[in-house]
């Protein structure tokens, strides 16, 4: 009885041990498969230059562009690898994070010639059209978050939603002394022709005073922000006439300093900013109270 028992014990844990060692195959064919999608993604996204924007579309894909004439797009729905944020960090000089909030279908490129090219983003290498925007290289290159074409800045679509059209904002150093913004009217309708797909919208051209600047709508469609290599962020008011200075964060170098810093030690020097200071896509600010 006592030699049946302990053959039942040894059956046990020689089934205990095979379990184990079917889990760690497991595991360690889990791991392998992760660090292959990462060496892929890592491939793929290997610039040779600095990397001047990026863009993460909704349904997990990444659009990065850079100096080496490259724009790289990314399936990263698969990676499920989660990166902790320090709490501390520094922004590179030309360093534009953004969120695609709805799908348009298509790529919005500028490239060193002052030219904006647009293409379908099923097959990248298909170009939709092209047009001559500015006189040097685009530097930025922004989409608009609203629903209509209109200045409203309301009526903000679903994250995922598909429209056929947009206005979009691109910068330039273009001008002797300082940086030209222009809007945009861009869609990808079926029925009108080519020549009636993008149109420069009027509604604000605005020169900046300092060169090499960055320029991103904010969730208010009337509100642009444009970032200079003098280290400030501009808030501009395209509903008036003028296309209104709001105000500007930060007396130095943006990237000598944190962003905690940021918000904290330099207060902006229009009041009319409070009320959409937190809606900025690109300005460092933390906490809606701060400013």
């Amino acid at each position: 009885m006592l030699f049946e028992e302990e053959i039942v014990k040894r059956i046990e844990n020689e089934n205990e041990q095979e379990q184990d060692l079917a889990f760690q195959e497991e595991i360690a064919n889990l791991r392998k498969q992760e660090e292959d999608i990462d060496k892929q993604i890592a491939e793929s996204a290997d610039h040779r230059d600095v990397v001047h924007d990026i863009a993460l579309h909704p349904q997990l894909m990444l659009l990065t562009g850079d100096s080496d004439v490259t724009v790289s797009l990314l399936d990263v729905s698969h990676s499920y690898k989660s990166i902790p944020v320090p709490l501390q960090f520094k922004l590179s000089p030309h360093s534009q994070p953004k969120k695609m909030s709805y799908d348009l279908g298509c790529i919005l490129q500028g490239d060193s010639q002052g030219k904006v090219i647009v293409y379908t983003i099923t097959d990248p290498k298909k170009m939709m059209f092209e047009f001559d925007a500015h006189l040097d290289s685009i530097w930025s290159t922004d989409e608009s978050a609203q629903r209509t074409d209109k200045l409203l800045g309301a009526q903000l679509p679903q994250s995922g939603d598909k429209l056929d059209e947009t206005r979009t904002v691109s910068a330039s150093s273009d001008a002797y002394h300082g940086q030209i913004v222009h809007i945009w009217w861009i869609c990808r309708k079926q029925q009108i022709s080519i020549d009636e797909m993008w149109h420069i919208d009027n509604s604000a051209q605005l020169t900046v005073r300092n060169k090499f600047a960055n320029a991103t709508y904010l969730q208010s469609d009337s509100l642009i922000a444009v970032s200079t290599n003098t280290g400030h962020v501009i808030m501009y008011d395209t509903r008036h006439t003028r296309h209104v200075e709001l105000g500007r964060v930060a007396e130095s170098s943006i990237r000598e300093r944190i962003p905690s810093q940021i918000a904290t030690t330099n207060k902006i020097t229009n009041n009319q900013t409070q009320q959409v200071g937190y809606n900025a896509k690109c300005v460092w600010v933390r906490s809606r109270e701060k400013i």
